[in-house]
């Protein structure tokens, strides 16, 4: 099999609006990833960041900071139904613009997604021809997923932490308690990415870092983040060996701050 010969600016451009001219709307990383076949390092090695490379092709930059209208999203999930008829949850991201999660994260759950779908296709496409077909989907999913005690981690018993995490909130409060341990002084944590800015000591001075945090370091990728605009993920568990930032597994560090107590 013979090697895919190095990548240029002028070819990674190239790549960049081949993918830009088959999908509607913003060019995510993700899609941009998927389509094109590449990986992270290509476009950082060459451009810094994945927003430096779409606007080198003439692209408008996506900055996770800017909150997408629930309107957008929602034309966007029509768009995508009237090109592939009713798609299933799981095929969302594949074939669309945004990821399951953005859509998960905007409404709570799948169910919740497609009953604001329906009603938004109610005021604004009532002839919706596909709109039967999401109000099944809606009811479907509504009786296959029926409230459910929330899940506990593995037990780690540590400090008033009695459960590893299992969502990125855990990460943040179990990071608040380690953070002292391991040289950090919070400064603002907030919704938008990243989600943290800090200071950590590092024996002569202060580095002041930005902080995205993560369940599992491969979510940093899923997500779609920039590379370019976050210092450090910190995460429970590292799973990401690719990896283009540096990482701070809590797993590790408090299995370390547990030898030394």
């Amino acid at each position: 099999m013979s090697k895919r010969p190095p990548q240029t600016a002028e070819s990674l451009i190239a790549t960049f609006k081949a993918v830009q001219a088959t999908t509607p709307g913003h060019v995510s990383r993700e899609t941009f990833i998927r389509e094109s076949r590449l990986s992270d390092r290509h476009y950082l090695r060459l451009f810094g960041s994945y927003n430096a490379l779409v606007e080198a092709a003439g692209g408008t930059p996506y900055t996770q900071n800017r909150r997408i209208d629930d309107d957008t999203l929602l034309r966007t999930l029509r768009d995508v139904w009237l090109r592939n008829g009713p798609v299933r949850r799981s095929r969302v991201a594949r074939i669309g613009p945004y990821s399951l999660r953005l859509y998960i994260r905007r409404w709570g759950n799948w169910p919740r997604t497609l009953a604001a779908f329906r009603d938004w296709l109610e005021r604004n496409d009532p002839a919706f021809q596909h709109l039967p077909d999401v109000q099944r989907q809606e009811a479907r999913a509504s009786e296959e997923r029926p409230p459910r005690a929330r899940d506990c981690g593995a037990l780690i018993n540590f400090r008033s932490c009695l459960h590893a995490p299992t969502s990125e909130a855990g990460v943040v409060l179990l990071f608040g308690v380690v953070a002292a341990d391991l040289g950090f002084l919070i400064e603002t944590v907030g919704a938008s990415f990243p989600d943290c800015e800090a200071k950590r000591w590092r024996g002569r001075s202060w580095r002041r870092l930005r902080i995205e945090f993560e369940l599992t370091s491969r979510n940093f990728a899923e997500h779609g983040h920039e590379a370019g605009e976050c210092d450090l993920i910190v995460c429970w568990e590292h799973d990401w060996p690719d990896c283009p930032l540096p990482v701070l597994e809590l797993k590790t560090e408090i299995e370390r701050l547990r030898g030394t107590a």
